[in-house]
């Protein structure tokens, strides 16, 4: 990156980075007396309809036990809210690794309407061939620093990465229709310090949101709020060999018309970006 790469780091983290954790969730389970970090969720709304974006595998264990799940908004004084009405669409089909729960309108109203990212920030039908994208999500290390009867408070992890150009493994399901694949290394550069820094294991970003900040180098130097879109919910990683895959929000939108046909007209709309 050029000398301006500050500027754009100043943005991300003044605009960008409140934007993207207001709308990012943990999703836990309880257990006897113990709540354990299971996943992490991304927060979506279209028309009336509140829902929490994250991935597939292993949730349905979950649901099959009733095993009590909640939400936590990471936002002191506010305690774990659970999903009692949550009504959960999605699929571990074909590479598509990912749940839609929609919520009753009162748990929206608990986590908060203004959390919500709204259709106009969500793209579709992207190349993922060249530009920026960033990760965030509650890796399970750094989830629960800080405990009290009233509170659960984590660390989300920010990554700034680039399309993945290495080879899946030959037991994947990778599919570059269905999938996003960015480059992850856990050495990586705190932008603060610029120092090394080594990033925890990646277990329990599953779900989290892949957001595409510029689709150049020379867009960096320009990019604004509006720039920053949801284009895929994660679902796997590969330490070895030094990348996540996401499914595309195409695949996502898609099974949420396949349940809410009536939504099609909302959807279907072409906003101006940071409108409703």
């Amino acid at each position: 990156m050029s000398d301006s790469s500050d500027e754009f780091f100043d943005t991300v983290r003044n605009e960008f980075l409140p934007y993207i954790e207001k709308a990012t969730v943990g999703l836990v389970v309880v257990q006897g007396e113990e709540i354990k970090h299971n996943r992490t969720g991304v927060l979506y709304r279209i028309g009336e309809y509140h829902f929490i974006l994250t991935a597939a595998h292993g949730l349905r264990e979950v649901i099959k036990n009733n095993i009590p799940l909640y939400v936590t908004t990471n936002t002191p004084g506010i305690a774990p809210i659970p999903i009692v009405r949550g009504i959960f669409h999605g699929t571990e089909v074909d590479g598509r690794d990912f749940t839609a729960i929609r919520l009753a309108s009162d748990e929206a109203k608990q986590i908060g309407f203004e959390r919500f990212v709204m259709h106009n920030s969500v793209a579709v039908n992207i190349e993922e061939k060249c530009g920026w994208y960033m990760l965030a999500g509650y890796p399970r290390e750094w989830s629960f620093r800080v405990l009290t009867p009233t509170n659960v408070c984590s660390d989300m992890l920010f990554y700034l990465c680039v399309p993945f150009t290495g080879t899946h493994l030959a037991k994947s399901s990778y599919d570059s229709s269905v999938h996003l694949s960015l480059s992850i290394d856990q050495q990586a550069i705190e932008v603060a310090t610029k120092e090394s820094e080594e990033l925890p294991g990646l277990h329990g970003i599953s779900g989290c949101g892949i957001w595409r900040v510029a689709w150049s180098d020379a867009e960096l130097q320009r990019v604004s709020p509006a720039c920053l879109v949801l284009v895929g919910i994660q679902h796997s990683w590969n330490s070895r060999r030094k990348y996540i895959d996401a499914t595309r929000m195409e695949h996502v939108l898609d099974r949420i018309l396949y349940d809410y046909p009536e939504l099609r007209p909302p959807m279907s709309l072409h906003y101006r970006r940071g409108g409703v």
